[in-house]
Parts: structure tokens; sequence; C-alpha cells
């Protein structure tokens, strides 16, 4: 008797999910110091990178910058959920480390309508695994 087994084709839900995790990390690992720490760009806080968070200058709702590297930087919970982003001090940061045309360049994209096949996310977790 052969028995078929389908492999199970995962939705773009739960490959956003896992895009999420993986591309968390690898920010979150951006500049660590040897002590496995990194410090919030907001408002400087050093700590162990499992208490930091990936947090975005423009909201991760928008897919076009959500995993976008220059739109997605390291930062405390207290700056990234309790300050709304600490938009004030991550706009500061942006300029400093880019620039206007950047800060522009993402502004522009993060509005555009983007459509992501789960070709795209499987490609972007090989990436940023």
């Amino acid at each position: 008797v052969m028995v078929h087994t389908k492999k199970r084709v995962r939705t773009a839900k739960s490959l956003k999910a896992e895009l999420d995790r993986v591309f968390s990390l690898w920010v979150r690992h951006r500049g660590i110091d040897g002590n496995g720490k990194n410090k919030c760009v907001t408002c400087g806080a050093v700590k162990p990178i499992a208490e930091l968070q990936a947090g975005h200058w423009h909201s991760r709702r928008y897919l076009a910058t959500r995993w976008e590297p220059s739109n997605v930087h390291v930062q405390c919970p207290r700056c990234n959920i309790f300050l709304n982003g600490n938009y004030p001090s991550y706009s500061r940061f942006m300029y400093k480390t880019y620039s206007a045309e950047v800060m522009d360049e993402l502004h522009v994209l993060h509005k555009r309508v983007t459509k992501l096949t789960r070709a795209d996310l499987e490609q972007m977790i090989a990436k940023y695994a």
C-alpha cells in the first residue's frame, strides 16, 4: 500500500510570523557586543538581546518597510511599546545614522502597496535566518 504524504503548504500568515521571528533576531544581533547585549537606539539602554525588541520607525503594519533593515532597529520595550516607538528620538537616530534622503525614501516606500508571495516570504526567511 502506497502512502502519500503531502507536504503541507505554509500559509502566508505563518510565513510572516516566521519572518517576523527571524528578522527580529537578526535586527537584535546587529551591533551586538561581546556580552550578548545591544543598545536601544532611542534611549541608549544596554540590555541582553532577549530583553530587546525590533522597533520600527515606520510601523510594522506597512509591509513595504516591515522587513526593511534601515527601518528597523534595536529598541527597549519602554521606548518601543510604552513610548510608542519614542518617535522624536528615533527620528534623530535615523537622521544621524542615515540621512534626510534615506528618511524621505522610507517615507515614500512605507506607503507603497506591497503584495508578497509565499516565495518572497520564504526567500526573506532564508536571508535573515
